[in-house]
């Protein structure tokens, strides 16, 4: 009740924000990041239908636009797609601090409305988001974003069959949170729920445990 509570208090408080910005005054950026946190409120109240326009709010404020066709959805999977290859052979450069700040803007919102298509099964949406999302987090470094992204991209890989590439994804996700501890626990219990099914019990209970 109390978490209700809080949220229910947000959303008031940033629908009231987004209601008095000016456009010409304020930042897209910050915009989109109360739109973003306006989305995660009404998600933490259970009420992901009216928490999805909200992420597609501030990716639109972020330059970004969701497609609704399936011939687009596939383009933009593949472009995607292509940029990954090309990323595992050189990553690259890390983005400027104004840069960094749109980047991780758009990650958080890309996590969060991959939560809601995840419970829709849209896959091929979630798959082109996660995807672009993995690779502009590489452009941000070292960071729970990029921690998120790979563990992200163990489960992409793992869908397709690419099980080497996969754990190479998890290792590198646990490495960066190595130095990340708010991030170890989570790499480690989701990574071991993508194994279910492909690595002995034994295994996973004794990472688990840890």
């Amino acid at each position: 009740a109390l978490h209700n509570a809080a949220y229910r208090e947000a959303v008031g408080f940033l629908k009231e924000a987004l209601a008095i910005a000016n456009p010409s005054k304020t930042p897209a950026v910050q915009r989109a990041h109360w739109q973003r946190l306006l989305a995660q409120a009404y998600f933490g109240l259970g009420q992901p239908a009216q928490s999805r326009p909200h992420f597609e709010q501030a990716l639109a404020l972020l330059g970004l636009k969701i497609p609704t066709t399936t011939v687009v959805l596939l383009r933009r999977l593949v472009k995607q797609f292509v940029n990954y290859l090309w990323f595992r052979l050189r990553p690259p450069a890390l983005a400027s601090d104004t840069r960094r700040t749109h980047l991780l803007e758009t990650i958080r919102s890309y996590r969060g409305l991959g939560l809601i298509l995840y419970t829709t099964s849209e896959t091929l949406s979630l798959l082109t988001i996660s995807l672009h999302g993995f690779n502009l987090a590489l452009s941000v470094g070292p960071s729970p974003e990029l921690v998120s992204a790979h563990v992200g991209m163990k489960l992409i890989c793992r869908q397709v069959g690419l099980h080497n590439w996969a754990e190479q994804s998890y290792k590198q996700a646990y490495q960066i949170a190595l130095n990340h501890q708010s991030s170890l626990a989570w790499v480690l219990l989701t990574g071991q729920m993508f194994n279910i099914g492909y690595r002995p019990w034994v295994e996973i209970q004794n990472t688990l445990e840890e």
